[in-house]
């Protein structure tokens, strides 16, 4: 009977060993493939974004007076010169009337200045032949002055009116001529001959007649959540794609960040301009582009896998270090930049040293200090996207 018990120990025993070697081999095999080289490289930390390309610089066209369209020259499209006619606009009623106060409001200050004049210098001569008091000749000057300031006022308002409408003073109708503020493109024309538009005043906003776009510059509006804003700063540069697969690449810089936060889906974010620099034919605005803003960048850095960084129960960041003899020891480091991927290691490693690369191995490994830790807070423990 004690034989056979000690057969079957036996045997346990065997299986038990054979078991134990395999676990071991798999274990050492697993470190083997899942170690990395530490290198050197560029590393560069950014914020990606979605945005609308869209005019560095546009105008809403409107009308200086009110009344019906005559004529449109121009279609959404088209290039337009600075000072070119757009539309036609013929004054109602209201306007007319408007038009024809400020024509005799100029015309009777003038009058009146002239008899000012003439009344002064009339009033000067007596007084030079001893025939009124210099009273009455300051009198006529300070009449003459008065008239004098209300012909410049009345003149100015109808130089401004005269630029802005064709006068017609034998009773025709009076046509006012829009014309293009900037060079450019026709983003929107919003008008047909026969509708009806109404002035910008004080009290309303007035009808839009055309959107009229610089094609000087071409920038990308995005929206930065609150929590990354304070990585953004003006002159950042900025890779942009277009294309599906990012086939059509440009360059921009951060040209304009909102002061004040807005609500966006129940997100706060901040707006913010990226100018896109060089050759942009093949873009037009309204479409869709994705920005990387790079935050932080280091050219000449020692990188390793974001998984072979990890932090024990104190905060403290280390690796799992290869040493010679095929073991592992833990090494405190001070990291960098870093991205979804990898991390720039500042101090404690040197370039050829082998780390660990995943959780699972440190685990296998053991820590070296008996300390329990983690991947690092704030950062992916496997190769998962996201935003940093």
């Amino acid at each position: 009977m004690k034989s056979v018990l000690s057969m079957f120990a036996a045997i346990s025993l065997l299986l038990l060993l054979g078991c134990g070697a395999k676990e071991a081999s798999n274990q050492a095999e697993m470190s083997a493939r899942s170690t990395f080289e530490v290198r050197k490289n560029s590393i560069a930390a950014t914020i990606e974004e979605e945005g609308e390309i869209v005019p560095q610089i546009s105008v809403e066209v409107k009308s200086s007076i009110s009344g019906r369209v005559e004529r449109v020259f121009l279609e959404e499209g088209e290039y337009v010169e600075r000072g070119q006619q757009l539309a036609q606009i013929v004054a109602d009623r209201d306007q007319t009337r408007s038009i024809n106060q400020i024509i005799n409001s100029y015309q009777e200050a003038k009058i009146n200045y002239e008899n000012a004049k003439d009344d002064y210098e009339y009033a000067l001569d007596l007084h030079e032949n001893n025939f009124i008091p210099e009273r009455e000749v300051k009198d006529a000057l300070n009449r003459f002055r008065l008239a004098e300031m209300r012909f410049e006022s009345a003149q100015q308002e109808y130089r401004l009116a005269l630029k802005e409408i064709d006068f017609n003073t034998d009773g025709s109708e009076n046509i006012s001529n829009v014309v293009s503020p900037l060079t450019g493109i026709v983003l929107e024309r919003l008008i047909e001959a026969g509708e009806l538009v109404s002035a910008e005043t004080t009290a309303r906003s007035g009808t839009i007649l055309f959107n009229i776009a610089d094609l000087s510059g071409y920038v990308v509006k995005v929206e930065i959540n609150e929590f990354d804003i304070d990585r953004v700063r003006h002159g950042q540069e900025v890779v942009i794609t277009r294309g599906r697969t990012g086939e059509q690449r440009y360059q921009g810089v951060v040209s304009k960040i909102a002061p004040l936060a807005v609500q966006s889906d129940g997100v706060r974010v901040y707006p913010v301009e990226i100018k896109i620099d060089g050759q942009t034919e093949a873009l037009r605005f309204g479409m869709t582009a994705a920005v990387e803003i790079i935050t932080a960048r280091s050219d000449d850095a020692l990188v390793i896998p974001v998984t072979s960084l990890f932090a024990d129960n104190r905060g403290e960041e280390y690796v799992m270090i290869k040493k010679p003899d095929g073991d592992f020891e833990r090494r405190l480091v001070e990291r960098g930049i870093n991205t979804v991927f990898f991390v720039e290691i500042i101090s404690g490693l040197k370039e050829g040293d082998i780390v660990l690369s995943n959780a699972e191995n440190r685990m296998a490994a053991g820590s070296g200090s008996g300390r329990g830790g983690t991947s690092l807070p704030g950062m992916p423990s496997t190769n998962v996207g996201h935003r940093r």
